[in-house]
């Protein structure tokens, strides 16, 4: 037993593996990377994106164990990494939305859980009344 991580004395199995449910749904995360790759950009710009993916990964897996007790803290991160996938990514960066929805709503307490958790269901819907990014350069 660890006072330095109190999470390894959780006895709800949840609370204890939380980071692997979180770890399971980085699959996704494979939408950004190719968009990364497929982004016709420099080559600094596509590493520091995939810095910012990992980086958002990263946190999101926090904000399940570590960072538990402070998951505004995670979700902070994670929105200000996705945000700044946007200048390579475009509105592929909405593949970051479930991520923060998922967090919301698992990690933060009562009433922010519900705020956040609608903040991350609408700003993909929000998308769809801006321009219609896929006819980028067409004429």
């Amino acid at each position: 037993m660890s006072d330095a991580h109190p999470e390894l004395d959780a006895t709800n199995p949840w609370e204890r593996w939380g980071w692997a449910f979180a770890s399971i749904w980085l699959v996704f995360l494979v939408y950004p990377i190719v968009a990364t790759l497929e982004a016709d950009v420099a080559t600094g710009w596509k590493v520091t994106t995939f810095a910012c993916i990992l980086g958002f990964a990263v946190s999101n897996i926090l904000g399940y164990s570590l960072w538990s007790d402070r998951a505004w803290l995670a979700l902070t991160l994670m929105g200000v990494l996705a945000l700044a996938t946007t200048p390579v990514i475009g509105v592929e960066a909405l593949a970051f939305t479930p991520y923060l929805g998922m967090l919301s709503a698992l990690q933060l307490p009562d009433p922010w859980w519900k705020w956040a958790t609608f903040v991350a269901v609408v700003l993909p819907v929000l998308s769809l009344a801006g321009p219609d990014w896929s006819r980028r350069g067409s004429s």
